[in-house]
């Protein structure tokens, strides 16, 4: 190559009929390496980086990542802006292509293992953000007036947790039809025994402190409220939900021994939790008193960002409770979760238990 008038130009073969770049013959492995200007070619990599692009859907995530690849090669091997030696033998060029198509392995997978784990947060959920389950404890007179005829009104399914607190009889055929319309009756034991002496616990009555009572008893307890349940909905498979949150009894989880009885058991702490994370037998949930429609919703926008389950924890819904939610921020809430049903799950605690046993199992 001739430098002519201070530009760079290509210099023919010395030998007739040389191919150049790549020539094989044996009369040309000796000659002095040919210097193209890569001002007058193609470059290579941006050639390379195109028939990336055209052999496999790179993520944009990749795009990026790729660019920089190619130049930082371009400026490893002295191209970039400047004169690329590309010997007769290509041996330079063998090298490129051994890296690129390394690099195209690397795509792939990386690519596979992307989709497969966007495709497993999809699954996460049925293919929704996140899941919601609205829970309502103790049995109220005001889940039968209000809080149900609000869900069937929208079509959204909860799960009430029943314990007889003494109107249970008179409720049997609410109870009977609010199963039938898909939401779940859960065991809240029979007699909603929690732990006494306890700052705010005065309403615990001696026959009910859960710190008097044996293993034996809480576990006919709970049997015993079972059984009621089965008589009322004619199902055998729903959760549990510990009354007060108190787990144990001299220590030991009281319900260990029956957790071939229940699909899962919801505790009281407060957490948005991914599937493969969830107790399903001190599943988290967020308690509900006084907040505004607002602020739940702001808890339910906290789920999707995070992808996880949120479990509201109602008493009270417009009376009935001193841990209350007011009707209008009940309703907020409703109205807000049917209007992004296509994001957020929203099913009964025994659905939800039951899907995530799945996913862990697969795990």
């Amino acid at each position: 190559m001739e430098n002519t008038g201070g530009r760079e130009s290509f210099v023919e073969s010395d030998r007739a009929g040389c191919l150049g770049v790549g020539c094989t013959d044996c009369a040309c492995t000796n000659q002095q390496p040919t210097v193209i200007s890569m001002s007058n070619i193609p470059n290579v990599f941006m050639i390379w980086k195109g028939f990336i692009r055209m052999m496999i859907k790179i993520p944009k995530m990749h795009k990026a990542l790729l660019s920089t690849y190619c130049d930082k090669l371009a400026e490893d091997q002295s191209v970039k802006g400047k004169s690329m030696r590309l010997w007769h033998n290509d041996a330079l060029s063998g090298n490129i292509l051994s890296t690129m198509k390394k690099w195209i392995v690397w795509l792939v997978l990386s690519n596979t293992l992307i989709l497969a784990a966007s495709a497993q947060n999809k699954a996460s959920w049925k293919g929704k953000k996140c899941a919601v389950v609205l829970t309502y404890d103790d049995a109220l007179t005001e889940h039968i007036t209000k809080a149900i005829p609000a869900l069937d009104s929208l079509g959204l399914k909860a799960t009430f947790y029943i314990a007889d607190f003494g109107g249970l009889q008179a409720q049997i055929p609410a109870w009977r039809s609010a199963a039938a319309h898909g939401h779940e009756l859960g065991n809240h034991t029979l007699t909603h025994p929690c732990e006494g002496g306890r700052p705010g616990r005065e309403f615990v009555k001696p026959d009910y402190d859960l710190t008097k009572y044996t293993l034996r008893r809480i576990t006919d307890d709970i049997r015993t409220m079972s059984t009621l349940l089965t008589a009322i909905d004619g199902k055998t498979k729903r959760t549990f939900a510990y009354p007060c949150g108190d787990t144990k009894i001299g220590g030991v989880p009281y319900i260990d021994g029956m957790k071939n009885a229940f699909v899962g058991a919801r505790g009281v702490s407060p957490a948005i939790t991914s599937a493969d994370k969830v107790d399903l037998y001190n599943i988290n949930s967020y308690m509900v008193n006084g907040q505004s429609g607002e602020e739940l919703i702001a808890q339910v926008k906290q789920a999707e960002g995070k992808q996880g389950l949120l479990v509201f924890l109602f008493h009270g819904v417009g009376g009935g409770h001193g841990l209350n939610v007011s009707l209008p921020a009940h309703r907020q809430l409703l109205r807000y979760l049917k209007q992004h049903e296509k994001d957020i799950w929203i099913a009964p605690m025994v659905d939800v238990a039951e899907f995530i046993k799945v996913q862990q199992a697969r795990q």
